[in-house]
């Protein structure tokens, strides 16, 4: 017979050492608070305004245990670092080590941002820097900009803002900037601890994250003159799309002995350089050309240029082909009238057929109510219009041979047009009142509702909006520089900058029956 063991059997041994190890697993403890607490940065190498660094690595030391959370991408290196720092994490310390050899006697800014986190919740520590200068000195330089969107005045978020040394060869498309930094969600962003170097500033929103800029993807806003970051000056940017590209000829249509060559975009100057023909050009204002007249082809060599000072050379051959009697430029109306139903003291407008169209009102003659009335009428880029007095029915007659395009193409009857005024019950409807300290001809203000232009006028001093319906509304005022009526962008290659608008801070929210009449530019 075998006595009974009393010491622990062997599976109370197992037992035992896997209740221990459980014990030794951590585990994040269920319920309590959940960590919002960031990492603090308690010690780093080198410390902060140190001189003289000659070191490979970096170190930083924080109260709790740090992870990295896209590291490289979070971290801006300034001056310009051609290289790729490999973290290396123990515990509560963050090791940097540097791939480049530093430039002698710069200094430089190592700024983290939110790349260092802890390991329970991420939360990033704020914005940990390491400021140091392989010479003797600090350089105490600073740029500070505000950069807003050209044409909503709202504030751009994380556009890269590129600081280059002023040349005669900067090029943004193929060179990296010196120093860099980007926006924040006001639109503002500095750039510290620069030298006494001569900068050119800009800004766009690098897409790509190549710190290069693309005009044909990316928005972009400069500063015309050379900045000395010793005076520590705020600049405001406007950053807008590029017009980059000259036109170029769509179609090339002969009717009539006259030849028809339309573009992809709105031509403002044309120069015939050289032709084996006398030709006469026409421009109708918008984006074609009329090139008339011979029975023979020939050659020409034109100059073409857009609003935005894009220039392009075309050598076109023009066939003069009769086969086709009119063109659908002579075919088309000379006017369109959008609407007959006019609101009271809304603008009653006439489409014309392009800004080459003359218009002679002073044989037109309108009836209201059977009476007859005088009223003024303006004559616009591509419209005509005039504000119909009190009364129910209208009768406008449009005399023969009073409205007349490039090629002497008249209306050659007159035209009666009913019209109809609809009352609006003021209940139902709002007005806005905007004041403008010194209106000029080259302004042009505009109301936008739900992103579409609803309402556009060149400004008085005071300029009121009647029987507007409820609902938010934009409000700007744009400088038309080039008098094509709208607005342009900017074209970087030609130093074009952006036509200025204003824009009122905030949207103006409209109810009915509101008189708003405290908007001022």
């Amino acid at each position: 017979m075998y006595a009974l063991d009393k010491s622990p059997s062997w599976l109370t041994h197992i037992l035992a050492i896997l209740l221990f190890s459980q014990c030794a697993i951590v585990r994040t403890p269920n319920g309590g608070d959940k960590d919002i607490v960031p990492p603090s940065l308690v010690n780093q190498y080198p410390t902060n305004g140190s001189t003289n660094f000659n070191g490979s690595e970096l170190n930083l030391v924080f109260n709790e245990e740090i992870t990295t959370k896209d590291a490289n991408k979070q971290l801006l290196i300034s001056p310009y670092y051609n290289g790729r720092p490999e973290f290396v994490i123990k515990r509560n310390r963050v090791q940097v080590k540097l791939d480049q050899k530093l430039n002698p006697n710069t200094t430089y800014s190592f700024n983290f941002r939110k790349g260092l986190v802890d390991i329970t919740e991420s939360n990033p520590a704020p914005n940990p820097k390491i400021i140091f200068s392989t010479g003797a000195t600090i350089d105490s330089g600073s740029v500070s900009i505000h950069a807003t969107d050209a044409f909503t005045s709202k504030p751009v978020l994380n556009h890269l803002v590129a600081l280059y040394t002023a040349t005669d060869t900067i090029n943004i498309y193929k060179q990296k900037p010196n120093y860099f930094g980007y926006t924040d969600s006001s639109g503002n962003a500095t750039i510290s601890f620069l030298p006494k170097n001569k900068l050119k500033l800009f800004v766009w929103n690098d897409l790509n994250d190549d710190l290069l800029y693309n005009d044909k993807a990316e928005r972009l806003g400069w500063n015309n003159t050379i900045i000395n970051p010793i005076a520590r000056k705020s600049y405001d940017i406007k950053v807008g799309p590029q017009d980059s590209k000259p036109p170029v000829i769509l179609s090339n249509n002969s009717f009539n002995y006259i030849s028809e060559l339309k573009y992809n975009e709105g031509i403002t100057d044309v120069k015939l350089l050289a032709s084996t023909r006398n030709l006469n050009i026409v421009h109708n204002g918008t984006n074609t050309l009329f090139i008339s007249k011979t029975k023979d082809s020939c050659k020409i060599q034109i100059s073409i240029t857009d609003s935005s000072g894009n220039n392009n050379i075309d050598t076109v051959t023009l066939n003069f082909d009769n086969s086709k009697k009119n063109s659908p430029y002579h075919t088309e109306r000379l006017y369109n009238i959008p609407k007959t139903d006019i609101i009271q003291n809304e603008k009653f407008s006439i489409l014309l057929k392009d800004s080459s169209v003359k218009v002679n009102t002073s044989t037109w003659v309108l009836k209201t109510d059977t009476i007859p009335k005088i009223v003024k009428w303006v004559k616009s880029r591509d419209s005509i219009y005039t504000y119909l007095p009190k009364g129910k029915n209208h009768k406008l007659i449009i005399a023969k041979n009073s409205i007349t395009d490039y090629f002497d193409s008249t209306n050659r009857k007159p035209d009666t047009i009913s019209l109809s005024t609809k009352i609006v019950n003021e209940n139902n409807v709002g007005t806005i009142t905007i004041k403008v300290k010194n209106p000029q001809s080259n302004l042009i203000l505009q109301l936008y509702k739900d992103n579409k232009l609803v309402l556009e006028a060149v400004p008085k001093d005071e300029n009121t909006f009647i029987n507007l319906e409820p609902g938010t509304y934009d409000i700007k005022l744009l400088t038309d520089i080039n008098g094509n009526k709208r607005w342009d962008t900017a074209n970087f290659k030609q130093n074009i900058h952006p036509e200025t608008i204003q824009s009122m801070p905030n949207p103006v929210l409209l109810k009915a029956n509101w008189e708003i009449d405290d908007i001022k530019f």
